[in-house]
């Protein structure tokens, strides 16, 4: 019996984000294989560069999955290019678990990276592109598709916590060679690093070859990650297998978001764009506890690391198999002139297949007038990106937004939480409970943005979330300043003052967790064109690694030098991210992709004094049902006053 409309979107969406598990897995893992005796020994007991090194080689790889997976994407289709991320990302996981040395594990952490990179950018693309506007029935398909694409963040955030817990194994240390701290911070960057490469061909791959083939190249470049750091016998195949699982993750980590936007209607886009975080903290939370049992349960065996790093290979496989199963982008599929099968994308995605319905050929015709205008105005979407005024500002706000997301001291707080609560007094079995508390917050804060951002908006969750997690800094600051651990103390000081110090972390990750993480993937996707998105997204993932990978490697040397006074940093630039989202961010909810051009070409730089007539979903698509297929009048200029008439467009 075939699947009603609405089981089937509601399928394809949690398919497609099962790539977020991935990330989220790895997140969360790493913090638990990282101290595993067992695993320093199989490593080579690794310094702490070198186990840095295994962390950030995953976004590392992550970073170069991304890079590619649009072009992939756009070549091959979304369905084979989260294929290609899954793979990657298994044969990552794969080389992290059976890793028999340092460079082994690195190898396995980079290849993870890059499949995770890739799906987490395959996956809110090809969710976005099948979503419909509504919560009637005809959703649940493409909720299900997007779900699906959002499948690689769980690549993300799984092995991004697992490093955390494969650093400290002695088996991994030994195994690995005993890694210098260069070396051991290496370990955790090149993942990082990784990740900045692999999204940065990800646009032109997802336009080349499709949304879905591209995430299915994130996936492959993720499985070869993987399975380096689980078969790692080495230094160097450790290495190797994070930076490969970094570019994954990086490809994935564009393309979800990028294939999630360009299904979704504008009434659940930011939800359903969302579901990237929310995948990426499952990823973490399964990680935290895998880790945080192995850790425990198998000291002195390669089990305590290898296994740990192994599983994250499983959620790539079904991304990578599976993603065909799910239809490719109906905004790719019209940038290749295939409008026939956009149709019947369209109306399966918000029509019960229904090819005639007046929304769907409307929404068609919009898509088509948007491409063909753009196409019209500049021979190449590169040329259209740097030189468009309107484009060049939605680059610059995309970039801004990726680098804000990491000054907010996310990075240092999830890369070296255990060494952060370690200065403060508890021991590495409870700094990974406190991980694995931390990941259920996450996933708490997460749910709320899924189920709110289309309510609430992206603007002002933005603005309040940053000035939040600000404060939570200002406040932790000086509980550590006042009351700093006393290694003399067998107490180890004021605990009282620590456990705040620890609280005070998890209000910040839940205030992240509820607006900046899930809202930084959504933004960029639906700002920009057709013709533009793809790249322009790669471009703004790109930004989002380069930033990870810098707090990633300046962190543990701020930490020496500095200490407590790092924090502040964090807590200034909290601060001024919401300074700057309240002054340049304009609020983009319930608009159509197909406006989104004529809507940042006359509207004000300065957002305050800028004119903008709030619009809804369901006005959208009454106005396309009566014929207009950009809709009304709502854009007004600042400086010109100027009426802007879409309905001409098509």
């Amino acid at each position: 019996m075939a699947l009603s409309p609405k089981v089937y979107t509601w399928l394809c969406g949690c398919f497609a984000a099962l790539g977020s598990i991935l990330f989220g897995y790895d997140l969360g893992i790493i913090a638990s294989v990282l101290p595993s005796e067992t695993f320093l020994e199989t490593v080579g007991h690794p310094s702490d560069n070198q186990i840095g090194l295994i962390t950030s080689l995953f976004l590392l790889g992550a970073f170069f999955g991304s890079a590619p997976s649009g072009v992939i994407a756009d070549a091959i289709g979304r369905r084979k290019a989260i294929v290609v991320g899954c793979v990657i990302f298994i044969i990552g996981g794969t080389l992290q678990t059976a890793a028999q040395n340092l460079h082994m594990m690195m190898a396995g952490r980079f290849l993870a990276g890059w499949g995770v990179g890739q799906l987490a950018h395959l996956a809110p693309l090809f969710q976005s592109e099948i979503a419909h506007s509504s919560i009637r029935g005809r959703l649940v398909y493409t909720w299900l598709c997007g779900c699906f694409a959002a499948l690689g963040s769980i690549l993300f955030g799984y092995d991004l916590g697992i490093i955390a817990s494969v650093l400290p194994s002695e088996n991994f240390l030994d195994t690995v060679g005993h890694p210098s701290d260069n070396e051991i911070g290496l370990i955790t960057s090149l993942f990082l690093l990784g990740a900045f490469f692999g999204s940065a061909p990800s646009g032109v791959i997802a336009d080349s070859i499709g949304r879905r083939k591209a995430i299915v190249v994130g996936c492959i470049v993720f499985i070869i990650g993987g399975t380096l750091q689980t078969a790692a016998q080495n230094l160097s195949m450790m290495m190797a297998g994070r930076f490969l699982a970094g570019w994954g993750v990086g490809q994935l980590a564009h393309l979800a978001p990028l294939f999630q936007s360009e299904i979704a209607h504008s009434s659940i886009r930011g939800r359903l764009t969302t579901l990237q975080q929310f995948f990426l903290g499952i990823g973490a939370f399964i990680a935290s506890f895998i880790g945080y049992g192995c850790y425990n349960r198998l000291q002195g065996t390669q089990a305590q690391w290898r296994l740990p790093l192994g599983l994250q290979l499983f959620p790539a496989v079904p991304l990578a198999l599976l993603i065909h199963a799910f239809p490719e982008s109906p905004r790719w599929l019209a940038m290749k002139g295939r409008h026939d099968e956009a149709l019947q994308t369209l109306a399966r995605l918000h029509a019960n297949g229904n090819t005639s319905d007046i929304f769907v050929q409307s929404e068609l015709a919009d898509i088509r007038a948007s491409i063909e205008k753009e196409r019209q105005e500049s021979e190449g979407a590169w040329s259209l990106l740097f030189f468009e005024p309107s484009n060049r500002r939605r680059l610059i706000l995309g970039i801004v937004l990726q680098f804000s997301v990491q000054m907010t001291g996310v990075s240092a707080i999830q890369y070296y939480a255990p060494a952060i609560f370690q200065e403060v007094g508890f021991d590495a079995g409870k700094t990974l409970l406190f991980q694995s508390i931390n990941s259920i917050i996450a996933l708490f804060g997460e749910a709320a943005c899924v189920l709110l951002v289309d309510r609430l908006g992206r603007r002002w969750p933005l603005i309040s979330a940053n000035a939040i997690s600000a404060s939570t800094f200002v406040i932790g600051t000086a509980i550590i300043a006042i009351y700093p651990a006393d290694p003399d103390d067998p107490s180890g000081g004021n605990k009282s003052a620590h456990y705040a110090f620890v609280i005070m972390t998890w209000i910040f990750n839940l205030a992240f967790s509820a607006a900046i993480g899930p809202i930084s993937w959504a933004y960029p996707v639906e700002i920009f064109g057709s013709a533009t998105r793809a790249r322009g997204t790669a471009i703004t993932s790109m930004a989002a690694w380069i930033a990870n990978f810098m707090i990633a490697q300046v962190t543990p040397i701020a930490f020496h030098n500095i200490g407590w006074k790092y924090y502040l940093v964090f807590a200034i630039c909290g601060y001024t991210n919401a300074l700057t989202f309240w002054a340049f961010f304009p609020e983009t909810k319930g608009r159509k992709l197909e406006e989104m051009d004529e809507f940042f070409k006359h509207s004000g730089w300065f957002v305050p004094t800028a004119k903008f007539t709030p619009v809804s979903a369901t006005q959208r698509e009454n106005e396309m049902r009566e014929g207009n297929a950009f809709g009304g009048e709502d854009i007004v200029d600042s400086d010109s006053k100027e009426r802007i008439d879409r309905t001409e467009k098509v």
